[in-house]
Protein backbone atom coordinates (compact mmCIF):
# COMPACT_ATOMS: atom_id res chain seq x y z
CA UNK A 1 0.00 0.00 0.00
CA UNK A 2 1.84 3.43 -1.02
CA UNK A 3 2.07 6.25 2.09
CA UNK A 4 -0.47 7.95 0.00
CA UNK A 5 -3.25 5.18 0.48
CA UNK A 6 -2.52 5.07 4.27
CA UNK A 7 -2.52 8.79 4.63
CA UNK A 8 -5.92 8.71 2.64
CA UNK A 9 -7.61 6.26 4.76
CA UNK A 10 -6.69 7.68 8.22
CA UNK A 11 -8.04 11.13 6.86
CA UNK A 12 -11.44 9.39 6.08
CA UNK A 13 -11.42 7.34 9.34
CA UNK A 14 -10.50 10.81 11.15
CA UNK A 15 -13.39 12.30 8.91
CA UNK A 16 -15.98 9.86 9.77
CA UNK A 17 -15.38 9.74 13.69
CA UNK A 18 -15.46 13.46 13.50
CA UNK A 19 -18.62 13.18 11.66
CA UNK A 20 -20.15 10.89 13.86
CA UNK A 21 -19.06 12.60 16.93
CA UNK A 22 -20.47 16.13 15.88
CA UNK A 23 -23.47 14.42 15.29
CA UNK A 24 -23.75 12.69 18.62
CA UNK A 25 -22.78 16.21 20.02
CA UNK A 26 -25.19 18.12 18.38
CA UNK A 27 -28.31 15.17 19.36
CA UNK A 28 -27.46 15.50 22.79
CA UNK A 29 -27.57 19.27 22.24
CA UNK A 30 -30.87 19.47 20.89
CA UNK A 31 -32.42 16.99 23.18
CA UNK A 32 -35.54 19.32 25.04
CA UNK A 33 -35.01 20.02 28.62
CA UNK A 34 -38.47 20.63 30.19
CA UNK A 35 -37.80 20.43 34.23
CA UNK A 36 -40.09 22.20 35.96
CA UNK A 37 -38.95 24.68 38.35
CA UNK A 38 -41.89 25.09 40.71
CA UNK A 39 -44.14 22.54 42.34
CA UNK A 40 -46.89 20.73 40.78
CA UNK A 41 -47.84 18.21 38.65
CA UNK A 42 -47.89 18.05 35.02
CA UNK A 43 -49.52 15.21 32.41
CA UNK A 44 -49.45 14.10 29.37
CA UNK A 45 -51.00 11.34 27.32
CA UNK A 46 -49.91 9.46 24.09
CA UNK A 47 -52.04 7.07 22.59
CA UNK A 48 -52.01 4.32 24.54
CA UNK A 49 -49.10 5.68 27.37
CA UNK A 50 -49.69 8.42 29.91
CA UNK A 51 -46.70 10.61 31.02
CA UNK A 52 -46.64 12.26 34.48
CA UNK A 53 -44.31 14.50 36.51
CA UNK A 54 -44.83 15.55 40.23
CA UNK A 55 -42.56 18.40 41.52
CA UNK A 56 -42.39 19.16 45.17
CA UNK A 57 -39.79 20.84 47.67
CA UNK A 58 -37.90 18.23 50.11
CA UNK A 59 -36.62 19.02 53.43
CA UNK A 60 -33.40 19.71 52.02
CA UNK A 61 -35.12 22.51 49.90
CA UNK A 62 -34.44 20.71 46.24
CA UNK A 63 -36.86 20.85 44.20
CA UNK A 64 -37.56 16.96 43.51
CA UNK A 65 -39.30 15.49 40.43
CA UNK A 66 -40.89 12.22 40.03
CA UNK A 67 -41.21 10.97 36.72
CA UNK A 68 -43.17 8.58 35.07
CA UNK A 69 -45.09 7.16 32.34
CA UNK A 70 -47.92 4.60 32.38
CA UNK A 71 -50.42 1.96 30.98
CA UNK A 72 -54.43 1.67 31.99
CA UNK A 73 -56.34 4.59 33.43
CA UNK A 74 -56.91 5.51 36.76
CA UNK A 75 -57.47 2.75 39.09
CA UNK A 76 -56.51 0.38 36.78
CA UNK A 77 -54.09 -2.16 36.61
CA UNK A 78 -50.90 -1.00 34.79
CA UNK A 79 -47.38 -1.03 33.58
CA UNK A 80 -45.41 1.76 35.43
CA UNK A 81 -41.79 3.11 34.21
CA UNK A 82 -40.36 5.62 36.66
CA UNK A 83 -37.51 7.19 38.36
CA UNK A 84 -36.90 10.89 39.76
CA UNK A 85 -34.36 13.60 39.09
CA UNK A 86 -32.57 12.42 42.22
CA UNK A 87 -32.04 8.96 40.70
CA UNK A 88 -28.93 7.87 38.92
CA UNK A 89 -30.25 8.98 35.23
CA UNK A 90 -29.43 7.23 31.83
CA UNK A 91 -27.32 5.89 30.47
CA UNK A 92 -25.50 5.28 34.06
CA UNK A 93 -28.86 4.08 35.71
CA UNK A 94 -31.99 3.21 34.48
CA UNK A 95 -36.11 3.96 35.52
CA UNK A 96 -38.01 1.22 37.60
CA UNK A 97 -40.29 -0.86 35.44
CA UNK A 98 -43.00 -2.68 37.15
CA UNK A 99 -46.42 -4.00 36.74
CA UNK A 100 -48.91 -2.60 40.05
CA UNK A 101 -52.20 -5.09 39.67
CA UNK A 102 -55.14 -2.76 40.71
CA UNK A 103 -56.87 -4.05 44.83
CA UNK A 104 -59.05 -2.83 46.59
CA UNK A 105 -59.32 -3.48 50.53
CA UNK A 106 -60.83 -6.34 51.65
CA UNK A 107 -60.13 -8.70 48.14
CA UNK A 108 -56.92 -10.74 47.48
CA UNK A 109 -54.94 -10.31 44.59
CA UNK A 110 -54.88 -12.03 41.71
CA UNK A 111 -50.98 -12.39 41.93
CA UNK A 112 -50.05 -14.69 44.59
CA UNK A 113 -46.65 -14.54 46.40
CA UNK A 114 -43.50 -15.39 44.24
CA UNK A 115 -45.21 -16.38 41.89
CA UNK A 116 -43.34 -17.24 38.54
CA UNK A 117 -44.07 -14.39 35.65
CA UNK A 118 -42.98 -13.52 32.32
CA UNK A 119 -42.69 -10.55 30.22
CA UNK A 120 -43.13 -11.23 26.93
CA UNK A 121 -42.31 -8.24 24.19
CA UNK A 122 -43.75 -8.89 20.70
CA UNK A 123 -41.54 -7.37 18.19
CA UNK A 124 -42.32 -7.71 14.53
CA UNK A 125 -43.34 -11.29 14.75
CA UNK A 126 -41.40 -12.82 17.55
CA UNK A 127 -41.74 -12.29 20.89
CA UNK A 128 -38.89 -11.87 23.75
CA UNK A 129 -39.16 -13.45 27.19
CA UNK A 130 -37.67 -11.89 30.24
CA UNK A 131 -38.67 -13.95 33.81
CA UNK A 132 -39.39 -12.40 37.14
CA UNK A 133 -41.91 -13.25 40.04
CA UNK A 134 -44.58 -11.60 41.95
CA UNK A 135 -44.12 -9.75 45.35
CA UNK A 136 -47.45 -9.27 47.40
CA UNK A 137 -47.82 -7.98 50.40
CA UNK A 138 -50.86 -4.70 52.30
CA UNK A 139 -49.91 -1.37 52.70
CA UNK A 140 -50.03 0.95 55.87
CA UNK A 141 -53.48 1.61 55.06
CA UNK A 142 -54.65 -2.03 54.81
CA UNK A 143 -55.26 -2.47 51.56
CA UNK A 144 -53.38 -5.37 49.39
CA UNK A 145 -50.56 -4.26 46.81
CA UNK A 146 -49.28 -6.95 44.01
CA UNK A 147 -46.43 -6.11 41.72
CA UNK A 148 -44.15 -7.56 39.02
CA UNK A 149 -40.71 -6.27 38.62
CA UNK A 150 -37.97 -6.72 35.99
CA UNK A 151 -35.04 -7.05 37.91
CA UNK A 152 -31.84 -5.94 36.15
CA UNK A 153 -33.19 -6.08 32.66
CA UNK A 154 -34.27 -2.64 32.40
CA UNK A 155 -32.71 -1.79 29.80
CA UNK A 156 -33.26 -4.75 27.34
CA UNK A 157 -37.29 -4.49 28.48
CA UNK A 158 -37.59 -0.72 27.70
CA UNK A 159 -35.60 -1.05 24.16
CA UNK A 160 -38.16 -3.36 23.60
CA UNK A 161 -40.99 -1.72 24.68
CA UNK A 162 -39.66 0.96 22.08
CA UNK A 163 -39.50 -1.62 19.32
CA UNK A 164 -42.66 -3.69 20.21
CA UNK A 165 -46.43 -3.78 19.50
CA UNK A 166 -47.91 -5.07 22.63
CA UNK A 167 -46.13 -6.35 26.01
CA UNK A 168 -47.93 -9.43 27.70
CA UNK A 169 -47.79 -10.70 31.50
CA UNK A 170 -47.66 -14.10 31.49
CA UNK A 171 -48.27 -17.04 34.36
CA UNK A 172 -45.45 -19.06 33.72
CA UNK A 173 -47.16 -22.37 35.46
CA UNK A 174 -50.70 -21.93 33.69
CA UNK A 175 -49.44 -20.05 30.68
CA UNK A 176 -52.46 -17.88 31.11
CA UNK A 177 -52.31 -13.95 29.82
CA UNK A 178 -52.73 -11.85 33.42
CA UNK A 179 -52.07 -8.89 31.42
CA UNK A 180 -51.77 -7.37 28.10
CA UNK A 181 -50.53 -3.82 26.78
CA UNK A 182 -50.29 -1.91 23.79
CA UNK A 183 -46.35 -0.30 23.02
CA UNK A 184 -48.03 2.91 21.20
CA UNK A 185 -47.11 5.82 22.34
CA UNK A 186 -44.38 4.29 24.54
CA UNK A 187 -41.38 6.13 22.32
CA UNK A 188 -43.54 9.52 22.21
CA UNK A 189 -44.05 9.33 26.23
CA UNK A 190 -41.04 8.29 27.33
CA UNK A 191 -39.62 10.94 25.72
CA UNK A 192 -41.54 13.39 27.55
CA UNK A 193 -40.24 11.68 30.82
CA UNK A 194 -37.32 12.21 29.90
CA UNK A 195 -37.03 15.90 29.02
CA UNK A 196 -39.13 16.46 32.56
CA UNK A 197 -36.17 14.22 34.45
CA UNK A 198 -33.45 16.00 32.08
CA UNK A 199 -31.75 13.23 30.83
CA UNK A 200 -31.21 11.28 27.28
CA UNK A 201 -33.79 8.80 26.27
CA UNK A 202 -30.91 8.16 23.62
CA UNK A 203 -30.10 4.54 25.53
CA UNK A 204 -33.38 3.38 24.78
CA UNK A 205 -34.76 4.84 21.74
CA UNK A 206 -31.83 5.05 19.55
Amino acid sequence: MSKFSVRLGAFLTTAIWGLSHSASVYAEASLKDERPNKEGILFEQYRDWQAAAESFFTEDGELRTICSIHTGGDGDSSIQVSISNGDVLPPDGMPYVEYQEATARGYPTQLQQNQAVLWIIHIGGKGYSYGAEAYTGVDEEGIPYANVSVNGDELNVLRGFAKGRQVVLLDEYSGGDLYVASLKGFSAAYRKMSAWCGFSPNSVLK
